[in-house]
């Protein structure tokens, strides 16, 4: 029997990357390059809120983009391609322990004659190792693609097919996102329309670790893929005037009992569900850095305020006390 061994971690590297904007380099054509990389898992303009007036040009930019790859040599050779001014506020590596359950791991086999012998005596022996959810054969390539919880690691599942007569080697270890659906909305019961469908997938796309946003308008439905904080993607469609309900649990995240993160716990990102509090505090500081103001502060999801002395945040226990808020309108 194997030894059991420490979960995989879902490691990535998280940059926050200012850019100085020039023409033809605008806002949007800097974010569909950078989400164009090869390596980059998800890209996110930071501090972004949903406005009904035209966006106005603006002359700088910041992004938080998350890197598959542990060097961020690359995405910094294509800034430098482009030809505008950039600095990189935080050049992070994160191994998040709590955020990944599930791993595919794609293997070369080696020796396999056909299909119907070589090929499932293979799919079954690796079927027999504990936590693998799924496998694939790719015979025409000589791979097998495996779903399993992170406790599975490559060596076991190499292991296995070595008992079994044949050689394999490691092609590949990704995180499988997350799909969490939401049963959408609108305030006042008006219909959800295709514009503000739309409008939904954008603001959605800029919140931390979401990789993919399907709305369906008429199913009142809303996909997201990734790795991020249900109670940010609630608080953000609450924007446009939209509330999402958690079809998976049946219970609104904003309403759950003890939210997402322990009171009591040490503040990164590899926190259960990302921590809020650790987010908004970066998220802060990386924009008093360069000269701006995010809206809402800490205090919009619980906890202090981090603003400084100069806040004026309504609601502000520590600051502004005697006047409330909502912790959606905070964020308007």
């Amino acid at each position: 029997m194997l030894a059991s061994a420490p979960p995989v971690a879902f490691a990535y590297r998280r940059l926050l990357v200012q850019v100085q904007l020039q023409v033809p380099w605008t806002e949007l054509r800097v974010l569909a390059l950078l989400q164009s990389e090869p390596q980059v898992r998800s890209v996110h303009i930071l501090g972004y809120r949903h406005s009904s007036a035209p966006r106005q040009p603006k002359s700088a930019v910041c992004f938080v983009v998350r890197w598959a790859a542990h060097s961020s040599a690359a995405l910094e050779l294509a800034l430098g391609a482009l030809d505008v001014r950039y600095s990189v506020l935080e050049n992070s590596l994160v191994e998040d322990m709590a955020s990944l359950v599930v791993v595919e791991t794609i293997l070369k086999v080696n020796g396999m004659m056909c299909v119907a012998n070589c090929g499932n005596t293979v799919v079954r022996a690796i079927q027999s190792v504990a936590s693998v959810l799924e496998v694939h054969l790719e015979f025409d390539d000589a791979q097998v693609v495996v779903q399993s919880h992170n406790t599975v690691t490559a060596h076991a599942l190499i292991a296995r097919i070595q008992a079994i007569g044949f050689e394999a080697d490691l092609v590949s270890v990704t995180p499988v996102p997350w799909h969490r659906q939401f049963h959408m909305q609108r305030t006042g019961g008006c219909h959800v329309t295709m514009d503000v469908a739309l409008q939904l997938e954008t603001v959605l796309s800029h919140v931390e670790g979401v990789e993919k946003v399907a709305v369906v308008p008429h199913l009142a439905t809303v996909d997201v893929f990734g790795f991020f904080d249900a109670h940010e993607v609630v608080l953000m469609a609450a924007t446009v005037a939209l509330h999402l309900t958690d079809r998976e649990s049946s219970v609104d995240p904003l309403q759950a009992e003890g939210g997402s993160t322990p009171v009591h716990h040490e503040c990164s990102f590899a926190c259960s569900s990302g921590c809020i509090k650790y987010q908004t505090t970066m998220a802060h500081t990386a924009a008093l850095a360069v000269g701006w103001a995010v809206p809402g502060c800490g205090m919009a999801f619980g906890y202090e305020c981090n603003c400084g002395d100069s806040c004026k945040c309504a609601g502000c226990p520590t600051h502004n006390p005697g006047t409330t808020i909502d912790p959606v309108t905070a964020l308007l």
